[in-house]
């Protein structure tokens, strides 16, 4: 679960504290736009999973694990894009999964009401999250059947 991992990694080396904002930004946004205008809602959700998948990618690709001994700055850069890319999703999922968005905010440190009360245009923009905010690890946000 990538909301799980990311907040662990966040616990572990940040103190639980979102760090520095880091540029970046989701190209994912017009397709899902797009699709979500249409009211295809699969496609909307295929798109906003491959968000997940990009991340958990990007995970693999920069080793957070391995930042942490060698490259901070880095780590921290990677830990808030992983961070902004999980409000991100949540605003993605906001109109299909509404109770899993909210989980996702309330984790990261955010008030799900506030977080609405915003508007789309504005909120879907990169640096949402403010630097030295706290995260609130929870329950997965979907946890394996067994």
């Amino acid at each position: 679960n990538l909301l799980q991992r990311t907040l662990s990694m966040a616990e572990k080396y940040f103190d639980s504290k979102i760090p520095e904002t880091a540029p970046e930004n989701i190209e994912n946004w017009p397709i899902f736009i797009q699709a979500m205008d249409n009211l295809n809602f699969s496609k909307a959700l295929d798109e906003a999973w491959e968000v997940v998948r990009e991340a958990n990618r990007f995970i693999d690709k920069e080793q957070p694990w391995q930042l942490a001994k060698i490259n901070p700055e880095r780590l921290a850069a990677v830990i808030y894009i992983l961070l902004e890319t999980l409000r991100n999703i949540g605003w993605m999922l906001l109109a299909i999964m509404p109770e899993s968005a909210e989980k996702i905010w309330t984790q990261l440190g955010l008030d799900p009401a506030k977080e609405k009360s915003q508007k789309f245009e504005k909120a879907i923009k990169w640096g949402g999250l403010k630097q030295g905010s706290r995260i609130k690890k929870g329950e997965s946000l979907f946890p394996r059947i067994q």
